[in-house]
């Protein structure tokens, strides 16, 4: 029996909505929730240029917000990561010659597009 003038124990928490705070013992997320739309976007350019230099496609995107294409774009350069490797043992290294301006236009194409998709549009612009 509990002590007198206080409440019984209550063996769960109480369902929160989304937004209204953590429960205690969580702390609130806070690198990309506390940055400003501008921060954001030069980290997901920026990511998206060196991660795409590592053979890590689509990081940019997928921080940005814009999800699936991330992921098509990650799942997709490893799949041709893996043809190309192939296609290297194939011809004896040869590939390697057309791989490595390949990779860097798709690199480049990729940031190039992500820049475009972020980039501010003006007041009354069509949306795209």
């Amino acid at each position: 029996m509990p002590p007198p003038n206080q409440p019984p124990y209550q063996a769960y928490q109480p369902y929160q909505q989304p937004g209204q705070g953590y429960g205690p013992g969580y702390a609130q997320p806070s690198f990309l929730t506390s940055m400003s739309a501008q921060d954001r976007t030069t980290l997901a350019i920026i990511l998206e240029a060196i991660c795409g230099l590592f053979g890590v496609m689509g990081i940019g995107w997928l921080i940005s917000g814009r999800t699936s294409t991330g992921v098509i774009l990650l799942v997709g350069y490893l799949v041709w990561v893996a043809v190309a490797f192939v296609l290297m043992l194939l011809t004896f290294g040869l590939f390697a010659f057309c791989f490595a301006p390949i990779h860097l236009a798709v690199v480049a194409v990729s940031t190039y597009l992500l820049y475009n998709r972020l980039k501010p549009q003006a007041p009354g612009a069509a949306p795209y």
